[in-house]
C-alpha cells in the first residue's frame, strides 16, 4: 500500500458531513481522523499531529473560530493549515474565521472538485514552510556548530595563557624568586586579582556557549544535600571571617538526599553564597535555609546585606549585568554568576525567584523538582536556554 499523502483531521458534529468527506479522501489516499467537537479535536492535534485540519464552526463547547484561535496560539501547532467548512456564508464570519487564523473559507455545501482542490494547495503550501523551516533550523544549527567550535577554541587558547600569568603571578606572590617592596606586592596582586577574575569570566562565557548550543550535559546523581551545602559553606568561610559575618545552615530534618548534577547544583549554591558574603557589610549574617516542598526541596540563600535596588531587581538574571556594591563603593563581578546559577537551576527543572529590599539585605530562592527532568529532555531545555 502506497504511504498516504497526507494525514487530514475532520472535526464536525454532524456524522453525515464526517462520511461523506472521509469517504471521498480516503480514495485520493489521505489518511483520516475525525472528531466530534472542538475539545475532542485539540486533543487528537496532539496526538496525531495532522498536517491538517477541515474544521466546522457551528459545535457545542468550543466553536471552530475559538479551536483555530488556540491551534494558532500555539507555537507547536500554528503552522498547520485550518480550512474552516461551514453552513457560515455571511462575509462577517468570513472574515471573523480569517482573523482566528484560518488559511481557508468554504461554505457547505462543498463541490468535491473544489475540495480537493483546495486541499492540495493547502498542502503545497504547508509543505513550502516546512521545508523553508527546515532549511533556516538547520542553518541557524550550523552556524551555532560553527560559533560554538570557534568560541571553545577561543577559550582554549586564552586559559592557557591565563594559567601561565595566574601561575607566575602566584610565584611573585610567594617571594620565592626575591623579596618584594610594598609597592611591587601590591601590583603582583592587582595582577592575580584580574587574572583571577579574567579566567572566571572565560569559563563562565564558555558555560553559556555550551547552553546556548544545547551541548551542556547534565549527570544526574543521587546528591548528600546536607554535606553539599555544608561544604559549600566552608568555601566562603574565609571572606565572611575576614568581615566578621556570621554564617548558619538550617535544613528541614525530613530531607537528605536529591537528584542533581553535583557540579552545577555545587556552583548554584556557591554563587549565591559568595554573593551573600561579598555583599554584606562587617558584622552582617549570611545563611541557607532547605525545606521541603510537595514538588521537591526549596534552598533560600540570605543575607543582611546591601539589598538589591528595585530597577536592578528586574534585570538580574540578565548576562553582563554586574551587581553593584554599595558597601565598598564600586561593581564587582563579571556580570555572569546570576545568569549561570538561572540557567543551571532552569536545567534541572527548577526556578529561582529573588526578594529584596534596598538596606535590608537579599534573599534567592531556588527549587529543584523531587524527580528532574529525563536526561533528553534536559538536552531539548538546554537548547532554548
Amino acid at each position: 500500500m502506497a504511504e498516504p499523502q497526507a494525514k487530514i483531521l475532520i472535526v464536525d458534529n454532524e456524522i453525515q458531513v464526517v462520511k461523506r468527506v472521509e469517504a471521498l479522501l480516503i480514495p485520493q489516499n489521505y489518511e483520516v481522523i475525525t472528531a466530534s467537537g472542538g475539545e475532542e479535536a485539540l486533543r487528537l492535534v496532539q496526538q496525531k499531529e495532522p498536517d491538517l485540519i477541515l474544521l466546522d464552526v457551528l459545535m457545542p463547547v468550543l466553536d471552530g473560530f475559538e479551536v483555530c484561535r488556540r491551534l494558532k496560539d500555539n507555537a507547536e501547532t500554528c503552522l498547520i493549515p485550518v480550512v474552516f467548512m461551514t453552513v457560515l456564508s455571511d462575509i462577517g464570519d468570513r472574515v471573523k474565521g480569517l482573523e482566528a487564523g484560518a488559511d481557508d473559507f468554504l461554505t457547505k455545501p462543498v463541490h468535491r472538485d473544489e475540495l480537493l482542490a483546495r486541499i492540495r494547495t493547502s498542502l503545497r503550501l504547508k509543505q513550502t514552510i516546512d521545508h523553508k523551516v527546515h532549511a533556516l533550523h538547520r542553518q541557524l544549527q550550523e552556524a551555532t556548530e560553527r560559533e560554538s567550535q570557534l568560541f571553545t577554541n577561543m577559550s582554549h587558547e586564552l586559559r592557557t595563557k591565563l594559567d601561565v600569568i595566574i601561575g607566575f603571578s602566584e610565584v611573585l606572590q610567594e617571594q620565592t624568586c626575591g623579596e618584594l617592596n610594598d609597592e611591587q606586592e601590591e601590583y603582583v596582586n592587582y595582577i592575580l586579582t584580574g587574572g583571577n577574575q579574567m579566567l572566571d569570566l572565560v569559563n563562565g562565557l564558555l558555560d553559556l556557549a555550551k547552553i546556548e548550543a544545547g551541548k551542556m550535559e547534565v549527570r544526574l546523581e543521587e546528591l548528600d544535600l546536607r554535606s553539599l551545602l555544608a561544604e559549600s559553606l566552608e568555601l566562603v568561610q574565609g571572606g565572611a571571617l575576614a568581615h566578621d559575618i556570621t554564617l548558619s545552615l538550617e535544613i528541614a530534618d525530613d530531607i537528605n538526599t536529591i537528584v542533581g548534577d553535583k557540579r552545577k547544583v555545587q556552583q548554584i549554591v556557591f554563587n549565591l553564597l559568595s554573593n551573600a558574603v561579598k555583599f554584606t557589610p562587617d558584622q552582617g549574617t549570611a545563611g541557607i535555609k532547605a525545606t521541603e516542598t510537595s514538588e521537591g526541596v526549596q534552598i533560600a540563600v540570605w543575607d543582611t546585606g546591601v539589598g538589591i535596588a528595585p530597577e536592578d531587581q528586574r534585570r538580574i538574571f540578565e548576562e553582563f549585568q554586574p551587581l553593584s556594591d554599595a558597601h565598598v563603593t564600586t561593581t564587582v563581578g563579571t556580570g555572569l554568576g546570576l545568569a549561570l546559577t538561572k540557567k543551571f537551576v532552569e536545567l534541572h527543572g527548577g526556578t529561582i525567584e529573588l526578594e529584596s529590599r534596598s538596606g535590608q539585605g537579599s534573599t534567592f530562592t531556588f527549587s529543584l523538582p523531587r524527580s528532574p527532568l529525563p536526561a533528553s529532555h534536559v538536552r531539548e531545555q538546554s537548547r532554548v536556554l
